[in-house]
C-alpha cells in the first residue's frame, strides 16, 4: 500500500466521524488509547453475554440483559459490536438521569434508585 492510498483511507475514516484506531476497543470515544484496562471489563462482559445470546438463538428466543448503573452506556457500546446483539434485549436502569449513548436503544431506561423498591422495573 503506498503512501498516499494510506493517507487517503485515514482521511476518509477520519472525515467520516469514524477512526476506529483511536477508539479503545474501535469503540469508545473517551480513550485515545486502543487498550484500555479500565474497559477491558465491558469487552469481555459483552463477549460472555454475546456468547449466552448465541446459544439463547438456536432455541429461537432472545436474551435480555438488565445493564444496572449504565452511566453513558458503556457495556452497550461494547454490545453492539457482538455478533450476537440482535438476539438480546437490553434494559438499563441509572441512579441519576443522565445523558447516555444510544439511549432509544434500550427496551426500558430506569431512574431509580435500587437500593429501595423500584416498580418502574418489570
Amino acid at each position: 500500500m503506498t503512501g498516499a492510498v494510506m493517507a487517503q483511507q485515514v482521511s476518509a475514516a477520519t472525515n467520516s466521524g469514524i477512526n476506529r484506531r483511536r477508539l479503545a476497543f474501535g469503540v469508545d470515544p473517551q480513550r485515545s488509547q486502543q487498550y484500555s484496562l479500565r474497559q477491558s471489563r465491558y469487552d469481555a462482559a459483552a463477549q460472555d453475554i454475546s456468547d449466552w445470546a448465541g446459544a439463547v438463538a438456536r432455541s429461537g428466543r432472545t436474551l435480555a440483559v438488565l445493564d444496572v448503573g449504565c452511566g453513558t452506556g458503556s457495556l452497550l457500546r461494547h454490545l453492539e459490536g457482538k455478533p450476537n446483539f440482535a438476539s438480546l434485549v437490553v434494559s438499563a436502569t441509572n441512579f441519576y438521569e443522565k445523558t447516555t449513548y444510544k439511549p432509544d436503544s434500550y427496551r426500558e431506561y430506569v431512574i431509580c434508585d435500587l437500593t429501595k423498591p423500584c416498580p418502574e422495573l418489570r
